[in-house]
């Protein structure tokens, strides 16, 4: 049986026309974007500093801190806690 649906979708967005609306909605898409310490990621901003520590080459990308994992030539990077 073949079922098919029209949906309109109707999207009011003026509710980004107050700068505190507008400002949240800015904080909120900050906070889903955060990446949480142990996570691992395949590529980095290319906006990083690089900071050794201990010999190994962290990178802190604008708070963020990575550090590179390898495997062959493969590299990856696990978000870490600011290094000491």
């Amino acid at each position: 049986m073949d079922v098919h649906r029209d949906v309109d979708v109707h999207v009011d967005d003026d509710h980004f026309d107050h700068p505190v609306a507008a400002a949240a909605g800015v904080a909120a898409a900050a906070t889903v974007t955060a990446v949480a310490v142990g996570s691992v990621v395949n590529s980095i901003p290319p906006s990083c500093t690089t900071t050794v520590i201990n010999n190994v080459a962290y990178q802190n990308c604008s708070g963020t801190w990575y550090q590179p994992r390898y495997s062959g030539s493969d590299v990856t990077y696990l978000v870490v806690n600011p290094p000491q």
